[in-house]
């Protein structure tokens, strides 16, 4: 723990030095080199899922251009190298970021590029081909484009809907969900079955409120703690409900102390349901975990009644940003727009990535996606229906106070509802805590 915390704090401290170096740079910048360009691409996603054919093909399309990925994992350790490297100056162009908290980082340390001036060179429109950016704009300028869409939702056992009865429900409610995983719980000890399992993400004990309330919900609108609003306590206590009164929810003790992988429960069901995302799809297509049922896909449920809209976890994703100091600028931005729109299909293939570019065909996600045994192993239409949604509405921080403290919340937000869990707090002081210890946040972060 102590290690992975220093690890953060000198992250956050090269982030911070950023600024000045930024500044030098940009008073004289480098001339662009003549002859063959090597473009340096830093991403987080491995070579062999998408990024290497997306490469070659772009070399093809531009033999001038020579690119050079390195592939860093996107952790603590793997941010270092890549702000290592992003600080030294000279060994970075383009860069993938894949949290909006360090997004904002770079962009505000003046660590990358505008993009707005380089997409206007090219008659591009960066909102009109991807929608919401407000997520990468800061000081009105542009400065990452999404090559990602990553909605969240619930992947279903269909046969064990239709033996119970049940029809895949295309909206829901609260306690519709409640009763349904009730209803598909069964069993005891070894041979348990249980109705629901969420990833031990710890933000996921907010997701039922943040999915009504939106992006900043846990703030107030002058800037205080609004742990306090009902919707959070009652998410809380539903999912508390539903591991310990119902025995419909895999314990989030027992998913931590097990390693427990939810796509292991799925595939051999003992779980009726999980919350996850387009990424566990190659773990049902994969022939090396053989099953004998249909997967279908239910959005996140509504907490509230006649709620308007359905806010989610996931968002536009896996951003592309331009170095400050690249020497290149035209060259990254071409190379860029290509893996965000017309270059994207390995991605979709190899890397299970939706394209955040609106104008790309639906039917190449489902068939690139699913595979040839789509019909056998999904429901499809469901499928189209929840992760295919035309527009996605993220309940992620863009407030520049939100986005500062979020990681600091969800660490809050794991201890308090632990102890919670393991019976050491009510419910009431679980939630006094959070609200608490989130204004001593807001305090120090101001």
């Amino acid at each position: 723990m102590f290690m992975k915390r220093s690890i953060v704090l000198l992250i956050a401290l090269l982030i911070a030095a950023m600024p000045a170096w930024s500044a030098g740079r940009q008073e004289a910048p480098a001339a662009a080199p003549e002859g063959p360009i090597t473009l340096r691409v830093w991403g987080g996603v491995p070579e062999e899922n998408g990024p290497a054919d997306v490469i070659a093909a772009f070399e093809a399309a531009n033999p001038n251009i020579r690119v050079v990925y390195t592939r860093y994992v996107n952790d603590d350790q793997g941010r270092l190298r890549m702000d290592t490297a992003l600080i030294a100056g000279g060994q970075v162009d383009v860069f993938f970021t894949y949290r909006t908290d360090i997004l904002a980082r770079h962009a505000q340390a003046g660590n990358a590029l505008s993009l707005d001036a380089l997409a206007a060179a090219d008659g591009f429109n960066m909102q009109e081909a991807f929608g919401d950016l407000s997520f990468a704009t800061f000081n009105n300028g542009v400065y990452a484009i999404p090559t990602n869409k990553g909605p969240q939702f619930f992947m279903v056992n269909k046969d064990m809907f239709d033996a119970a009865g049940i029809p895949v429900p295309a909206s829901w409610t609260y306690q519709d969900y409640r009763r349904i995983a009730r209803q598909l719980s069964s069993g005891s000890g070894q041979n348990r079955v249980y109705g629901v399992m969420y990833p031990n993400w710890p933000q996921l004990f907010l997701l039922g409120a943040q999915a009504a309330l939106g992006p900043n919900s846990f703030l107030r609108p002058d800037g205080t703690s609004n742990f306090t609003h009902p919707l959070f306590r009652e998410f809380i206590e539903l999912r508390r409900a539903m591991q310990y009164d119902d025995r419909s929810e895999v314990p989030y003790v027992e998913v931590v102390s097990q390693n427990l992988a939810d796509a292991t429960e799925f595939l051999t069901g003992r779980v009726a349901m999980i919350y996850t995302g387009t990424w566990r799809v190659r773990n049902i297509t994969d022939p090396a975990a053989p099953h004998n049922f249909k997967t279908a896909f239910v959005p996140l449920f509504t907490m509230q009644p006649n709620q308007q809209r359905l806010y989610n976890e996931g968002s536009l994703g896996d951003w592309a940003m331009i170095a400050q100091d690249t020497r290149v600028p035209e060259a990254a931005w071409r190379f860029i727009r290509y893996w965000a729109t017309e270059g994207s299909d390995p991605m979709v293939a190899k890397g299970g990535k939706i394209p955040a570019w609106t104008a790309y065909p639906v039917e190449r996600v489902t068939e690139a996606m699913l595979g040839p045994n789509a019909a056998q192993l999904f429901d499809v239409a469901s499928f189209e229906r929840v992760v295919l949604q035309p527009e996605l509405f993220s309940y992620q921080p863009n407030n520049p106070l939100a986005v500062s403290i979020y990681n600091d919340v969800r660490t809050v937000v794991k201890e308090e509802v632990e102890l919670l869990l393991t019976g050491r707090q009510n419910l009431d002081r679980t939630v006094t805590a959070i609200d608490t210890r989130t204004n001593d946040l807001i305090r120090r972060a101001r």
